[in-house]
C-alpha cells in the first residue's frame, strides 16, 4: 500500500502495469476482478478475471449491461420455517455479498446505474439490491470515440461521463492512465495500486466531438405524444414474443 493521500475529484498518474497491480492486490484481499472478456464466438460481456491479459479493453461496450451483475435472473427472496402449529417463520437474511471491483466498464452503463438507484432507493430500499450496489466498484474507462449506434450525448451523457463510477480512468497508449477518483470507493481502489500510482496526474484527453446525435429526445416525445393511440403499437405488440430479452439488454430497465 502506498502512503500517498488520496482525495475525491482529484487525478492521478498511472503507471504501465497498474491493471494487473490492481488484480493482484485485489486477489490478496479475496476482492473480485471483473472487466469485459470476448468469448469464442466473439461477444463481449463482464467475467471474473485473474489477469489482464483476459479483458478486452478495446471493446466499445460488452452486450450485458452492468446491470446484469445487480439484477440477477434468478433470486431466493427469503427463507422461511414451516412450525409445527401451521405457522412460518421468517429465517434471517443474509446480506453478505462478495466484493467485486469492474475494470473497463464504461461511463455510459455506470450513469444507467445510477438512474436504476433512483428506483430502488426511492420509497422503499430494496435490500438485496443495496447489499450488491454496495459490494461494487466501477472503474469506468473514458470513451476515445464513438461507435455507430452510440447515443449517449443524446441523452445528457458524455464519453466521459462521471454519473455512476468511482474512478474514470483515461488510458494511454502506453499502458498507463489518468485516474480521476469520484468516490470513496474509488479512494480505496487507487489505493490499492501503491507505487504504480502517483500524484503528478496530467490533463486528460480532452472528450471526442461528438457526431451529429441519431434522435432528438424532444422530437421522439412530440411523436410518441401524438401517436399514443397509433396502430404501430399493435402492430409491433403482434411481433412479440414476451420473452423480456429486450428488458434485460437494456441497461436501465
Amino acid at each position: 500500500m502506498t502512503g500517498l493521500q488520496l482525495d475525491k475529484h482529484e487525478r492521478y498518474t498511472a503507471k504501465p502495469g497498474w491493471m494487473q497491480a490492481a488484480i493482484d492486490a485485489l486477489t490478496q484481499e479475496g476482492i473480485e476482478a471483473w472487466g469485459p472478456t470476448r468469448d469464442a464466438k466473439g461477444q463481449v460481456n463482464l467475467e471474473r478475471v485473474d489477469s489482464m491479459e483476459s479483458l478486452d479493453l478495446d471493446c466499445l461496450n460488452t452486450h450485458l449491461p452492468l446491470k446484469a451483475l445487480l439484477l440477477p435472473r434468478t433470486e431466493i427472496l427469503l427463507h422461511f420455517k414451516k412450525q409445527t402449529d401451521g405457522d412460518v417463520e421468517v429465517l434471517p437474511e443474509s446480506k453478505a455479498q462478495p466484493h467485486a471491483v469492474i475494470l473497463g466498464c464504461r461511463p455510459c452503463d455506470a450513469a444507467a446505474v445510477s438512474i436504476i438507484d433512483n428506483v430502488f432507493y426511492w420509497d422503499y430500499e430494496d435490500t438485496p439490491y443495496r447489499a450488491r450496489r454496495d459490494s461494487l466498484t466501477f472503474v469506468s474507462f473514458a470513451c476515445k470515440g464513438f461507435g455507430p449506434a452510440c447515443f449517449c450525448h443524446a441523452v445528457g451523457g458524455s464519453p466521459h461521463d462521471e454519473r455512476g463510477s468511482d474512478v474514470l480512468a483515461f488510458p494511454d497508449d502506453a499502458g498507463g492512465a489518468v485516474l480521476k477518483v469520484l468516490t470513496e470507493k474509488g479512494q480505496a481502489f487507487v489505493q490499492r495500486l501503491g507505487d504504480k500510482v502517483a500524484s503528478d496526474a496530467a490533463q486528460p484527453a480532452e472528450t471526442p466531438q461528438p457526431p451529429e446525435p441519431l434522435f432528438d429526445p424532444d422530437t421522439v416525445k412530440q411523436w410518441l405524444d401524438g401517436n399514443f393511440e397509433s396502430e404501430l403499437w399493435q402492430d409491433i405488440a403482434l411481433a412479440c414474443l414476451g420473452c423480456g430479452a429486450c428488458s434485460y439488454l437494456c441497461p436501465t430497465c
